[in-house]
């Protein structure tokens, strides 16, 4: 089913093909059901999409891919734990 909404983001109306029925676009638009039980057949980006209007490009382009994370500086949480573990002599077996 082609879907046509308006970009939150962006402000252009894009169209996605997405593989869902009428009843199930009713039946989340009633609001009696997440969008989530409604279509579990399809994924978060198509979701996202219904909802927003916003295409997966438009939320990699505005928040970023899960690939990339961005150096704040910071050490992450796997990089804590090792320098923990290091220096607190602690290892633990399972």
């Amino acid at each position: 089913m082609k879907i046509t909404r308006t970009s939150r983001i962006s402000a252009e109306t894009n169209v996605m093909d997405i593989d869902i029925t009428q009843e199930q676009l009713a039946l989340w638009e009633s609001g009696r059901v997440l969008i989530q039980d409604a279509m579990p057949n399809i994924g978060s980006d198509e979701r996202e999409f219904i909802m927003t209007g916003i295409t997966p490009q438009e939320w990699d382009n505005a928040m970023g891919s899960d690939e990339e994370e961005e150096d704040d500086g910071q050490p992450s949480e796997q990089q804590e734990w090792e320098d923990y573990e290091g220096d607190n002599g602690v290892t633990e077996q399972w």
